[in-house]
Formats: structure tokens, sequence, C-alpha cells
């Protein structure tokens, strides 16, 4: 269920600071676009998560055990293997997009993904960023109603996942491994904002 993701995912991030202040709508899409960007850095640079070698050395099993050994084993497993990847990139921008999603109290449809058109992982992210941009739009200028306003979000979302879909990508899991590492992470993960 996305929309309880996103209201989980946005409690930790107000655990974590993010939303002490009160947050500038352009900074949020545009840190949703650097994701977008830093998936296409990474797949120019052929980074790609090892998720059978993290997997081996960090079993399912053990992601749930609050031991200190645990945890440090699977950061550590992270940051070697699946951090920075293109995969964990394209994970960043759905998260951001349902951190977005939960503080403002909207309501995600499931994910039933488009088939996707192109070879391309630069146009896949071209248009990525412009269904991002339109989100924006829709949240900021043309006071659509609530339902136009949660079917952009919805867009980019369902854009992350047929792209993921069309490169064999588990989505799912990355984000899983994603959120869970992002909670051994410091108070605004070491950034202003």
């Amino acid at each position: 269920n996305l929309t309880e993701l996103s209201k989980q995912i946005h409690q930790s991030n107000k655990e974590k600071g993010f939303w002490d202040e009160e947050r500038n709508i352009g900074e949020l899409f545009m840190l949703i676009i650097s994701e977008a960007a830093e998936a296409l850095e990474a797949h120019r640079e052929g980074k790609f998560a090892d998720l059978n070698t993290f997997l081996e050395r960090v079993p399912p099993q053990t992601h749930t055990q609050d031991t200190n050994y645990a945890k440090s084993m699977f950061e550590a497993w992270f940051k070697n293997c699946i951090k920075d990847s293109f995969e964990d990139e394209l994970s960043d921008v759905v998260i951001r997009v349902l951190d977005f999603v939960g503080s403002r109290g909207y309501d995600v449809a499931p994910i039933e993904a488009e088939e996707e058109s192109s070879d391309n992982v630069g146009d896949m992210l071209c248009y990525l960023c412009e269904l991002i941009i339109d989100a924006k739009k829709q949240v900021c200028y043309s006071a659509p109603s609530l339902i136009d306003i949660e079917y952009s979000l919805y867009l980019v979302i369902d854009k992350c996942y047929s792209i993921a879909a069309k490169l064999n990508i588990d989505l799912d899991r990355h984000i899983e491994l994603k959120l869970k590492y992002n909670s051994t992470r410091p108070y605004k993960h070491g950034k202003k904002y």
C-alpha cells in the first residue's frame, strides 16, 4: 500500500529532522530530479547493485535483527553492494516522492506500471524528469483538484516502476533495503536539508 508506505517514510524523515522546518517545494522537487540525474550517472559509470552478494553476506532474516552486529553488517554490505547504484538512485526517486505524498496526506493508488517503450535510459529518465516537473506544476501553479495532484505524483512513481520492469529491477526490494539503510544514517543524513 503506497499511501501507507508514504506515511511511514514521512514519519521516518520527520524523525531524522528533514521536516523540522517548513520545506520549500522547489527544493523538494529538485531533490527528486537530482536522484534521477544520479541514476543516469550511475548508469553511465556502470554502477549497478550486486544484490546477490548483498543477500549472501546479509541474509534477509538478519535485516530485522536489532543487534549492533547485524546493523553494522547491513550498513557495511549495503555501502559495498548497493549504495549509489542505478537501482539505489531510482529507489531514492520513489522514496522522495512518497515522502512528499506523506507530508501532504495525499493518497496514491497501487502501481500497475505501464510497459516502458524506450530502450534508452537517458530517454526514460528525461521523461521521468518531465513528469516530476509536471507534478510540481500541479502542486504549485495550476490549482487543480486533489485528484489531479495525486495522479501526477502517481505517474512519477509509475514511471519509476516501468523503468525498473524494463531493466529487470526488483524496485520494491531496493526501496525496502534503502529505507532500512536510511534508518542507520545520522540527523538529516549529515546534510543541510
